[in-house]
């Protein structure tokens, strides 16, 4: 669905096989739902799920549209087109599913305001009743072509998808974040998946979200294979474009085994010869000495916390989360920042540490003289609470070099 909000609203629904091709969008007018989602005692329900469907029988029951959770009291979905009839779905943990029907065929109409939308609680006392949440064909569909077979490492799957491929990224009780509720993504997503040997893991999701352009080798590593920043050296030519699509992958398979999977799958695409190397050369360490014991940031501002930033102040969404050892921080401080660190620190007590995390992925930051201003001031921020030294040093690594092999 295309929406263009302004003075004038405007939608258009459109059917697209391919999300790699190109296709004709014709704006129509178009008019808005809004309404509130509210328990028996007209208290509002925080935490649901509004989508918005074709309420003509389609196989896939994928919404069109969507909402999640949260302020503003007042839920108003994007506009529709007119000239269909449309369903609306409520859904909220601990209550009955609610379905409500929208006429978008009255033209006059520019916005339906649903008023209160009351959900009834689930009785703890009387018979569960399951929600079927997917059609179980496009489920079984699905769960055939998103597998590995015995000696599969990488599997790329390319459009078009089948249809069950949105019933299962959108239902409720998935682990998938919202990017599968949104308007432009219901097949723009390319997702990044893994397989335990039996099934598809159930885990926070990575996923290529821009549409307009094709991804880059560098976000099929970091992405797909999960491989740090630091543990591949990739020169900016060999950075090449990769195919459309949703990727699998054998979780706990050898480094070495997904890298030639992936060359073969390269080649087949784009033929051509990419090779990783695996060589030993220095990549920069952040490396932590000393014996941790907390101190409150001379500033006065981080009192009772390890401010793990290198800007002024936090945002309101960072929030104070502990860890349970040092080397549980030092393990988080490596992922977060996506540089490696060492720890050569003293051995201590158990002791719990809080900290807060503001900023970006330094270790992808690609403006060399930016990075290392960013990482001195964060570095110097846990010094002052940690007692710790941290610095930054070359060290000896294996790397994964990514070449390319030219065919006579």
């Amino acid at each position: 669905m295309a929406v263009v909000q302004g003075p004038i609203s405007q939608a258009a629904l459109v059917e697209v096989t391919d999300p790699t091709s190109p296709v004709t969008v014709r704006l129509e007018p178009a008019f808005a739902i809004k309404g509130k989602v509210v328990d028996l005692n007209g208290w509002e329900i925080e935490e649901c799920r509004t989508t918005i469907s074709l309420s003509t029988k389609f196989k896939c029951r994928a919404p069109i549209y969507s909402t999640s959770g949260g302020l503003p009291w007042e839920r108003m979905l994007s506009p529709l087109p007119y000239g269909a009839k449309f369903k609306l779905t409520v859904r909220a943990e601990g209550y009955r599913t609610r379905q409500i029907a929208v006429d978008g065929t009255d033209r006059s109409q520019k916005l339906i305001d649903l008023g209160a939308i009351v959900l009834q609680p689930i009785s703890r006392a009387g018979p569960v009743v399951a929600e079927q949440l997917v059609d179980p064909d496009l489920e079984k569909e699905f769960q055939e072509v998103y597998s590995l077979d015995k000696d599969e490492i990488i599997k790329l799957i390319k459009p078009p998808f089948v249809l069950g491929r949105q019933e299962h990224f959108q239902h409720l009780t998935s682990l998938y974040p919202g990017v599968f509720y949104s308007l432009d993504s219901q097949g723009a997503i390319q997702a990044c998946l893994l397989w335990d040997g039996e099934q598809l893991i159930e885990t926070p999701l990575n996923a290529y979200i821009h549409t307009h352009k094709k991804p880059r080798l560098e976000y099929t590593l970091l992405l797909t294979l999960h491989m740090p920043h630091y543990d591949f050296n990739l020169p900016k030519e060999l950075n090449i474009e990769m195919p459309y699509g949703d990727w699998i992958v054998r979780a706990d398979s050898p480094r070495n085994e997904q890298l030639r999977s992936l060359e073969e799958i390269i080649y087949a695409e784009t033929n051509r010869s990419i090779r990783f190397e695996k060589r030993i050369a220095e990549r920069e360490v952040i490396v932590v000495r000393g014996r941790y014991k907390f101190k409150p940031h001379p500033s006065g501002d981080y009192p009772d916390y390890v401010p793990v930033t290198s800007r002024d102040k936090f945002s309101e969404a960072a929030e104070v989360k502990t860890a349970d050892s040092l080397p549980e921080f030092l393990h988080y401080l490596e992922n977060s920042l996506q540089i490696k660190v060492a720890d050569e620190t003293e051995p201590i007590e158990k002791t719990t540490i809080r900290y807060r995390r503001s900023g970006g992925l330094l270790g992808w930051m690609k403006d060399s003289e930016q990075r290392h201003k960013e990482l001195n001031i964060l570095l110097d921020n846990l010094a002052k609470t940690t007692s710790l030294q941290l610095k930054v040093e070359p060290r000896p690594a294996q790397i994964w070099f990514v070449t390319e092999t030219k065919e006579n």
